[in-house]
């Protein structure tokens, strides 16, 4: 529910994606507008759901069937989840067109960046249109060892954004003002790390999603 929170939607809202999943709402009934976006919120409840999901039928499909009542009315739709192989990040994988990976330049980050490329290889058996787009670097610092690591990443086979966010005090900033119901773009308009984000934007629509074309 982090994005749901960043886009300055309350986390305790009655009604959720999990709502949708289970069948108790449909997706246009849970959308909340805000000015940055629509958004299909997520709750504490999402989070034990799946011992509950994989007892329904053809679960890996649920959230790809809730997107599509609203999928017309959007061009893109981002979907965010963590990187633990669960129930809900497999209803994701078999949603999506493509992955973007954060990626922090430490070890165990790009070992679960190793991890999850290794999933998407699985995923394509249930979601055959699947790919990574990319790896998106991420509180990029410029030390000796990121530099090293940055470049093991590039030769590893994950494609990697151009585009890199730079360590901002910002970032965190921007998580900390959810009152004002403000994103980073709204927090910090003019930061590096602002920049940085339009940046990716533009490259990876430049692109057509992915960054190997």
């Amino acid at each position: 529910a982090n994005s749901t929170s960043g886009m300055g939607v309350d986390k305790s809202v009655s009604l959720g994606i999990y709502d949708v999943l289970v069948g108790n709402a449909e997706s246009r009934d849970v959308l909340v507008k805000t000015r940055w976006g629509d958004v299909l919120p997520s709750n504490k409840a999402l989070a034990g759901a799946g011992v509950e999901l994989l007892s329904m039928e053809k679960w890996q499909f649920l959230l790809k069937d809730a997107l599509s009542q609203v999928a017309e009315d959007y061009d893109y739709i981002l979907i965010d989840c963590p990187t633990a192989y669960n129930a809900a990040t497999v209803a994701a994988l078999g949603a999506a067109d493509e992955i973007i990976i954060p990626v922090e330049l430490e070890g165990f980050s790009l070992h679960g960046a190793g991890e999850i490329r290794s999933q998407v290889a699985n995923m394509r058996t249930v979601n055959p249109r699947l790919r990574i787009a990319g790896a998106l670097i991420t509180k990029r610092r410029g030390t000796r060892i990121q530099e090293a690591a940055e470049q093991a990443l590039r030769v590893s086979g994950i494609p990697a954004f151009e585009a890199a966010i730079p360590l901002r005090a910002s970032v965190p900033a921007s998580m900390s003002n959810l009152n004002a119901s403000k994103t980073l773009m709204g927090y910090a308009p003019k930061d590096a790390a602002t920049k940085a984000y339009h940046d990716f934007t533009r490259e990876y629509l430049s692109k057509g999603g992915a960054v190997n074309g």
